[in-house]
């Protein structure tokens, strides 16, 4: 029986993992900040020996992989080793660390319930941009490779992958379709899949049943923020998305609402979240409006 049931999705936003474990009664989720960034080895031991005892980070906090000689911190963590953004490079490069890092987090969190002594085996379904999906069987060559022998944390591990499943991203979108409507349906129309993420645009083109053509350009919700960034000073991507969503979410009820089938947006001018990103006076430029030179 295979020990870990692992989905893996390395969103540029979050990264959202799904596993289930033979004892376990239902699946279980984690979801972790998106930065990856590999440092020294010195650097990782330096910066643990300044912080000394303060506090009790979980897992999850304080999350690196070690393997061949390289160290790689992961999610929060990455945050305090001034991290570069990543979010132009290929995902299935960092993927690889993402993996290994949920993998560790899984076994930390449920000791009681593995053997580390032992060979673990593992099954994985992973999405890939359209763009990198040709990429998959390096990402798997690459990835029995690494688990064979690897560090999470203090924990050295070993496993076995014995069953790898990729798709691109948006595949999905079409499965769901499929599902309602039937193969029949499928093999008689022609079906495109748009799917709108934080790092990519996916779109997919079936034609009888076929998939034939797909793109996945870097046209995502973070390049719209990009967009506005350097328009706007004083803002940076994690700032305005954040304003963003939490302007959203306060305009839950007019925004979703059923009696509309259309789409509808808040009135962005009247968000608090939005009116706080401005750091000039009500002016806009820090010049009071009326300042007596008429």
């Amino acid at each position: 029986m295979t020990d870990i049931y692992l989905s893996v999705d390395v969103g540029g936003s979050q990264t959202k993992i799904i596993y289930q474990l033979p004892a376990l009664p239902e699946p279980k989720f984690l979801v972790l900040p998106p930065t990856v960034e590999e440092i020294p080895k010195t650097k990782l031991d330096n910066y643990m020996s300044r912080l000394g005892w303060i506090g009790s980070p979980s897992p999850e906090q304080q999350l690196w992989v070690e393997w061949n000689e390289r160290v790689v911190v992961l999610g929060d963590f990455a945050a305090c080793f001034d991290p570069q953004d990543r979010i132009k490079e290929l995902k299935y490069e960092n993927a690889l660390w993402k993996v290994l890092g949920a993998i560790g987090l899984i076994i930390e969190t449920h000791k009681a319930k593995f053997s580390t002594k032992k060979l673990l085996t593992l099954e994985l379904a992973l999405l890939l941009p359209w763009n990198e999906y040709t990429d998959r069987l390096r990402f798997e060559e690459q990835l029995k490779l690494m688990l064979a022998h690897f560090q999470v944390r203090e924990m050295v591990l070993k496993l076995k992958l014995v069953k790898f499943l990729c798709r691109p991203e948006g595949g999905g979108l079409a499965a769901v379709r499929i599902k309602q409507k039937g193969l029949e349906w499928l093999r008689s129309k022609q079906l495109g899949v748009l799917m709108f993420g934080h790092r990519n645009t996916t779109a997919l083109y079936f034609e009888r049943g076929q998939l034939k053509l797909g793109d996945s350009p870097l046209l995502g919700f973070a390049d719209m923020l990009d967009q506005v960034v350097e328009m706007t000073s004083g803002l940076d991507r994690e700032r305005l998305a954040q304003a963003i969503f939490a302007a959203r979410y306060a305009a839950l009820d007019k925004v979703y609402n059923p009696n509309y089938p259309q789409t509808r947006h808040p009135n962005w001018g009247e968000c608090v979240a939005i009116q706080a990103l401005a750091r000039g006076a009500e002016s806009g430029w820090g010049i009071p409006k009326d300042r007596g030179d008429k």
